[in-house]
């Protein structure tokens, strides 16, 4: 799971060049489950209409808020529930 702190997902929502490209183009390469948390991020971000600073200070405050938790655990619940299914057979 590729999960940022706040410059990072702000960063990306504004369009700027990632500074972990090359770990993610190597991991496109490789079989591992990935999960990125700066597409969640950008999906909804896309969908709010709200500017970077507002639509972030819900999720973070130095570290995930309490909603910033929520949210992850719902981006990532059936990705894992994903993956245990298919490790169990």
């Amino acid at each position: 799971m590729l999960s940022f702190g706040h410059g990072s997902v702000c960063d990306a929502l504004q369009g700027k060049p990632r500074f972990d490209h090359s770990l993610v183009d190597w991991l496109k390469t490789r079989p591992y489950p990935v999960i990125d948390m700066r597409e969640h991020f950008a999906a909804d971000f896309a969908e709010t209409g709200m500017n970077v600073d507002t639509y972030l200070d819900r999720f973070y405050i130095g570290h995930h808020s309490p909603a910033g938790n929520f949210f992850t655990a719902g981006a990532i619940r059936n990705r894992i529930f994903d993956w245990l299914k298919s490790n169990s057979q």
